[in-house]
């Protein structure tokens, strides 16, 4: 995420990452929803970052879960093209 440096590319990652997790086994889904629910309370009680912004990843990452369960034949980037951002570099 901190090498594509894009603007507004961060719920793509968080969809991405979630997918791909969710993708390998359903302890995979598992544990990125216990993953994600700690990241986000970290970056909300510790780093100070606004509800909003954390409410907003939590969505791309229940999305990047639920499309692994509901579509497992696709990939994480056709899953979560919802919050790809104009400009990302293709190899993401």
């Amino acid at each position: 995420m901190r090498t594509a440096n894009t603007i507004g590319a961060n719920g793509h990652f968080h969809c991405k990452a979630n997918f791909e997790a969710a993708q390998r086994s359903s302890y995979g889904a598992g544990r990125a929803s216990v993953i994600s629910d700690i990241r986000e309370w970290t970056d909300q009680h510790v780093k100070g970052d606004p509800a909003c912004a954390s409410l907003a990843d939590q969505q791309a990452n229940h999305w990047g879960r639920a499309a692994a369960s509901a579509h497992p034949d696709i990939m994480g980037r056709e899953a979560c093209d919802h919050f790809r951002p104009n400009g990302l570099d293709a190899r993401y």
